[in-house]
């Protein structure tokens, strides 16, 4: 029994000290700076963004963005339920606006079958609708990538299904970025200094 006890113990102890692959952390080159991204004056951001006809799209994963470049994609039922107590591991990353494109580059759950780097860009159809445009390496991507990135989106069956059009979801509130692993690892940051500053004012708090 005691050998059990042992075994039961280190496994949630390596739980608890999971960490993420270097050559994620090596390609996450879109740092989070914790800065308004004004995304908020393009799209409705309160609440998430799903495909198809309904929520709970596992394979690609619900999209809720914050106004300061934080992205978190998840099942859409979670955030329907509005129960973040289980909200410090998850799938995470960060955004960027260029003129009516949305770049995110997330990072796989911790806690699934292995951390991985993605990228997901969107473009903006109006307030409460974008459209899937890119999803796949986290390297330098090129018009070439982008456009065959399209064709392989269009000969999915699962989007031929779903379609490409994300809709608006509206929720209550949004869980708390600041009790995220994440938010805790300091290559997420672009510089120390953010980091200290945030570390210190959620100590305070």
């Amino acid at each position: 029994m005691r050998k059990y006890l042992i075994l039961f113990l280190s496994f949630f102890s390596i739980i608890g000290c999971i960490v993420v692959p270097k050559r994620v952390i090596n390609n996450f080159n879109d740092c989070f700076d914790g800065k308004e991204t004004g995304l908020d004056s393009l799209i409705n951001i309160k609440g998430f963004y799903y495909l198809g006809k309904d929520y709970n799209n596992i394979s690609t994963g619900e999209f809720l963005f914050y106004d300061n470049g934080f992205v978190h994609t998840r099942n859409g039922e979670y955030w329907l339920k509005q129960d973040f107590e289980d909200s410090k591991y998850g799938s995470f990353g960060k955004y960027t606006v260029s003129n009516d494109t949305i770049k995110t580059y997330i990072v796989s759950d911790p806690l699934g079958m292995g951390v991985n780097g993605y990228k997901v860009w969107f473009k903006i159809i109006n307030y409460n609708s974008i459209e899937l445009i890119y999803r796949g390496d986290t390297k330098n991507i090129t018009e070439f990538n982008i456009e065959r990135s399209k064709e392989n989106i269009k000969a999915d069956s699962y989007y031929k299904e779903r379609g490409t059009i994300y809709k608006f979801s509206p929720i209550k509130s949004k869980p708390d970025i600041n009790k995220t692993y994440i938010m805790n690892k300091k290559w997420f940051w672009c510089n120390e200094e953010s980091y200290k500053k945030w570390k210190n004012k959620k100590k305070n708090e």
